[in-house]
């Protein structure tokens, strides 16, 4: 080589290496018909958790509506806040799976 020359290459690092990432690699795409971990957790998941709410929360309102805790209006919020979880489990259950399972269509 011409000593005038100049030889440039690029960035790399103290071992050699290139600072350049590899290109990305395409993603296997799964068959149609096996199953995914979204979908196994929405449909299991999801009823198992408003089951066990729903039970807590009618465990919670059972104990907090005994006429010694009637008195205090702590005990009145918290019964209170246990019906409104346990409206809020059921009546967004519906619209999360109908949300999710729109997402998986498109």
């Amino acid at each position: 080589m011409d000593n005038n020359s100049v030889h440039v290459e690029g960035p790399s690092t103290s071992n050699g290496t290139s600072d350049v990432p590899p290109p990305p690699q395409q993603q296997q795409q799964q068959p149609a018909d096996s199953p995914r971990i979204e979908l196994q957790l929405l449909m299991y998941g999801l009823p198992v958790i408003l089951v066990a709410g729903t039970l807590g929360n009618t465990a919670s309102a059972l104990v907090l509506s005994r006429p010694r805790m009637r008195d205090k209006s702590v005990y009145f919020y918290l019964l209170l806040l246990a019906a409104a979880d346990t409206l809020v489990g059921i009546t967004m259950t519906p619209l999360i799976e109908e949300f999710f399972l729109q997402q998986r269509r498109s």
